[in-house]
C-alpha cells in the first residue's frame, strides 16, 4: 500500500496556533506568544492545510500537541496542549524563552502513531506585546508501507494473508489494502515478515526485509512480487523492491485529525429530492464531492424504477469499475469522474433527463446513494431521490367532429411536460370494442380516423397513448349514420281528386322528413266558390311522370291560380306565375282576400328532420325549358335552432340553362373548408325549381296539358293549362364522404 498523501491538500502547512494574530494589549508586566507550528520540511503553517470551507480543527485535536515554554532560570512556564495554551495564554515576564512542541508518544512499535517533535526554538518575550513565534516540526519516528506489484494477485498464492513487523518482542500486523501503516522508534531494530497460507495449505512466514537502524522522519517502501517456486525450494518464490523516502509532518498527520470527505447535491431540496417531470428540461443534476486529500475512490449505488433503466441498479465502486459498467452508466447519462482528484462531481443531469416514470404511470422513485473515500475514510453515506412523474394530459372530443366516414380528437391538452416531446411521443387511438383493443389513428397528425367505407360500427373510445404505455382519459365518438332522403326514386305519390281537378304529393305516408311540394298554393283555386273554380284558376305545378325507372317528379313553370280571368285569352295575374317546387319540408299556405282579388300566401317551412350531414347532392334530371330558361337547385342543412350549417353556395342556388332531352346526373358538393367547426344537422332543405324566373319574368304558353295519374297508368288532359318549362327529377341521392 502507498501511504504518500498529496501536498495538494495539506501543502499549505497546518497551524496549531492561536488564531488571533493582532496585536494584544497586555498588562504592564506581561507578554505572549502567537504560535505557529510549521511543518520543518513543506515550511508551511499546518492550520493553513485545512481550508477554510470544510472545518478547522477542533479543540480536541490541538490539544494533542504539547507544548513547553521555559524561561532563562530553567524553569517551565507553561506545560500543557496546544488547547490549554490558546485558551488561556500565560502572561510572560520579558526575557527569553525555549518554546517545543511534540505530539504522541514515541513508542517503541505501534499502529498508524506518528510521532512529531520540534527543536528547540528561542524568543524573546517583550512587555505589553504580542510576539509571532514559529516552530518547525518534523517526524521524530519512522514507518512502513506494504504493496504488491501490479503484477501480482496474492490471492492466487495466498490466503489471511498479512504484513508483519516485529521490534523485539513487540509486533503489529496490517495489510496492504487495509489504510494501516507500523510506526517505530528511531534507531530501532525492525523486521518485516509476510505471513499467510499457501493454496497448498502450508503456513507461511516469511522474512523478507530487515532494518538494522531505523532513521527517523523515512518511510520504508517495500514491494513484493510473489511467483510459484520451483520444486524442492521454498513454499513461494518472492521477490521484494525496497525504496527510502523521506516523509513530512503533513503526509503524516493522523488521518482522524482529517474531515472525511464531504458531498453537496444540485439540483435537490434540502431532503435531497428531485422531483422531475418527464419531457421536462432537466435541471442541472450533480453530487458534487470535494475532500483535503485526492478520493481514493467512491461508491455509487443506484436503486432506479425506471423500466428502461432498472438493470442498472446495484452497488458500482469506481476504483474497481469494470469496462462494461462504465460504459453502460455512460449510456445512461451518468457522468463519472476522475479519481485522485479532491473535488469533483457525478453528474446526473443527462440520466434525470431521461428518466422515465412507470410504465403504470406511476411516479418512479429513483434514489442514489454516494459515499467518497479520501485520506483512508470514507464520508458519510447521501442519500438522494429523483421522483419522475409522469406527464399529464388529456384528451377532449365534440360530437360536432364525428362524422359519417372520420371522427377526430378535438383537443389535445398537455398541462404537465414538455408539450412538443408529449406530442412527438404520442399516438392517438380508437377502440371498437369498448377499449379490449385499440388502433392507430389513420392521420395522427391532425388527430383523425378516417375510414375508406362506411363502417357498420359506429361507436367507438379514443384515447391518447404515450410513449406506447401511458395513456390519456378516454372519451365517447359516435359515427353519423349515412341516411338518404325518404322517397328518394320519387317512385311514391299520393293522388288527390277534388271536384274533377288534381292534386300529387310526393308520398305515400308523410314522416318527420318528407318531401312537399308547392301545389297547394297553385291549386288554391279549391277555395273558391265553385262558380269561379275554372281551370285557368287553378293547375298543380307538380306530379309524376315516366323516370328513369319507374317514376319521377315532373315540375313546371306554371300560372294558373286565383284572380286569373278569361274572356277571350287567359289573364295571368303576376303572383300566380310560379316554378314548379319540390322540396324537403312543409307546404303553408293562407288564404286571404276575395276569389277575383286574393290575397294568398306560400310559406315553405323547413322542417324536415336529418341528423346526418352529407358531402354533396346528386339527381338525374331531363329539362325542356321554355325559351331561355333556367332551373335551379339547392341543399342546405341547418342546426337545431334553424341556422344554416352549411349550403350549396352563398347564393344558395346551382343552376343549368340548357335544355336536356336526355337524362343526366348533377352532383352540388357541400364547400366544408378544413378547420372550420360544423354544427350537427337537424334538419335538412332540398329544393328544385324549374324557372328562376318567378312573377313578370316567367315564360309560359296556354295548352292543353297531359298528365298522368294512377301511378303512371293512365292519363288527363287538362285545358286551359298555364304551362312553361318543364324540370324532371329522378334517383336523388346525397353522398357521405367525410
Amino acid at each position: 500500500m502507498k501511504r504518500q498523501i498529496s501536498y495538494m491538500v495539506l501543502g499549505v502547512g497546518f497551524c496549531l496556533g492561536l488564531a488571533a494574530c493582532q496585536e494584544e494589549e497586555l498588562a504592564p508586566a506581561g507578554g505572549s506568544f502567537n504560535i505557529t507550528l510549521r511543518d520543518a520540511e513543506a515550511g508551511q503553517s499546518l492550520t493553513r492545510a485545512l481550508p477554510s470551507a470544510l472545518t478547522e480543527l477542533t479543540d480536541e485535536v490541538k490539544r494533542q500537541f504539547d507544548l513547553s515554554i521555559t524561561g532563562e532560570d530553567g524553569r517551565a512556564d507553561f506545560e500543557g496542549n496546544m488547547g490549554s495554551y490558546e485558551a488561556a495564554p500565560p502572561a510572560l515576564k520579558p526575557g527569553e524563552y525555549t518554546l517545543m512542541a511534540s505530539f504522541g508518544q514515541n513508542r517503541p512499535l505501534a499502529l498508524d502513531e506518528p510521532y512529531y517533535i520540534s527543536s528547540p526554538v528561542t524568543a524573546t518575550a517583550e512587555a505589553n506585546r504580542t510576539v509571532d513565534v514559529t516552530i518547525p516540526c518534523t517526524v521524530g519516528n519512522a514507518l512502513a508501507s506494504f504493496a504488491f506489484s501490479e503484477e501480482t494477485e496474492p490471492d492466487n498464492f495466498l490466503s489471511n494473508y498479512a504484513f508483519e513487523t516485529r521490534v523485539g518482542e513487540t509486533s503489529v500486523t496490517c495489510t496492504d489494502t487495509d489504510g494501516k501503516n507500523p510506526y517505530f522508534s528511531a534507531g530501532s531494530t525492525v523486521d518485516f515478515y509476510l505471513t499467510g497460507t499457501t493454496t497448498e495449505g502450508k503456513s507461511v512466514e516469511y522474512r523478507f526485509a530487515s532494518i538494522a537502524s531505523a532513521e527517523a522522519g523515512m518511510n520504508y517502501k517495500y514491494t513484493l512480487s510473489i511467483g510459484t517456486a520451483t520444486e524442492g525450494e521454498a513454499a513461494l518464490n518472492i521477490t521484494v523492491n525496497t525504496t527510502v523516502e523521506s516523509v513530512t509532518v503533513n503526509e503524516t498527520l493522523p488521518q482522524e485529525w482529517l474531515p472525511k470527505p464531504q458531498t453537496v447535491a444540485e439540483g435537490f431540496d434540502e431532503s435531497g429530492i428531485l422531483n422531475y417531470r418527464e419531457t421536462d428540461d432537466a435541471p442541472t443534476t450533480r453530487l458534487n464531492f470535494q475532500a483535503l486529500m485526492p478520493v481514493e475512490d467512491i461508491e455509487l449505488t443506484l436503486n432506479l424504477s425506471d423500466p428502461n433503466l432498472q438493470t442498472l441498479s446495484k452497488t458500482y465502486s469506481l476504483a474497481s469499475l469494470t469496462e462494461e459498467d462504465r460504459q453502460a452508466l455512460t449510456n445512461a447519462g451518468i457522468t463519472l469522474p476522475a479519481l485522485n482528484a479532491t473535488t469533483g462531481s457525478v453528474d446526473l443531469t443527462a440520466m434525470t433527463g431521461r428518466l422515465l416514470c412507470a410504465n403504470d404511470g406511476s411516479t418512479a422513485t429513483n434514489v442514489i446513494q454516494m459515499r467518497v473515500k479520501a485520506n483512508h475514510r470514507w464520508s458519510e453515506t447521501q442519500e438522494y431521490t429523483i421522483n419522475t412523474l409522469r406527464p399529464e394530459f388529456n384528451i377532449t372530443v365534440n360530437e360536432n367532429d364525428f362524422w359519417s366516414k372520420e371522427f377526430a380528437v378535438r383537443t389535445f391538452n398537455i398541462t404537465a411536460g414538455n408539450a412538443e416531446r408529449v406530442k412527438a411521443n404520442t399516438v392517438f387511438q380508437y377502440s371498437s370494442d369498448n377499449g379490449q383493443s385499440w388502433q392507430a389513428f389513420s392521420d395522427n397528425a391532425a388527430m383523425k380516423q378516417q375510414f375508406g367505407t362506411h363502417p357498420d360500427i359506429k361507436s367507438y373510445k379514443v384515447r391518447a397513448l404515450y410513449r406506447g404505455l401511458l395513456a390519456s382519459n378516454e372519451e365517447n365518438a359516435t359515427l353519423e349514420t349515412p341516411t338518404q332522403l325518404p322517397n328518394s326514386g320519387m317512385e311514391e305519390w299520393t293522388d288527390e281528386e277534388y271536384s274533377g281537378y288534381y292534386c300529387f304529393y310526393p308520398w305515400s305516408s308523410q314522416g318527420n322528413c318528407h318531401w312537399d311540394t308547392n301545389n297547394l298554393y297553385t291549386t288554391r283555386h279549391r277555395h273558391n266558390n265553385p262558380i269561379f273554380r275554372d281551370h285557368y284558376n287553378g293547375f298543380h305545378a307538380v306530379s309524376y311522370a315516366p323516370g328513369r325507372t319507374g317514376l319521377a317528379a315532373e315540375l313546371r313553370n306554371t300560372g294558373n291560380g286565383r284572380g286569373n280571368t278569361k274572356f277571350i285569352s287567359i289573364s295571368v295575374k303576376d303572383y300566380n306565375k310560379v316554378a314548379g317546387k319540390l322540396f324537403t319540408g312543409t307546404a303553408d299556405v293562407s288564404i286571404g282576400g276575395t276569389d277575383a282579388l286574393p290575397d294568398d300566401q306560400l310559406t315553405i317551412r323547413k322542417d324536415a328532420a336529418f341528423t346526418s350531414r352529407p358531402t354533396a347532392l346528386k339527381f338525374w334530371y331531363k329539362y325542356a325549358p321554355t325559351e331561355t330558361d333556367t332551373w335551379t337547385a339547392h341543399i342546405e342543412l341547418l342546426d337545431a335552432d334553424n341556422n344554416v350549417i352549411i349550403q350549396q353556395d352563398q347564393s344558395g342556388t346551382a343552376t343549368e340553362g340548357q335544355a336536356s332531352n336526355e337524362w343526366a346526373e348533377v352532383t352540388l358538393t357541400l364547400p366544408y373548408a378544413n378547420g372550420t367547426e360544423y354544427r350537427k344537422a337537424a334538419y335538412i332543405y332540398v329544393t328544385f325549381n324549374s324557372t328562376n324566373h318567378e312573377g313578370d319574368g316567367m315564360l309560359y304558353r296556354t295548352q292543353t296539358y297531359t298528365f298522368y295519374i294512377d301511378n303512371g297508368n293512365n292519363t288527363v288532359e287538362f285545358d286551359d293549362a298555364v304551362v312553361g318549362s318543364k324540370l324532371t327529377i329522378d334517383d336523388i341521392s346525397l353522398v357521405y364522404d367525410k
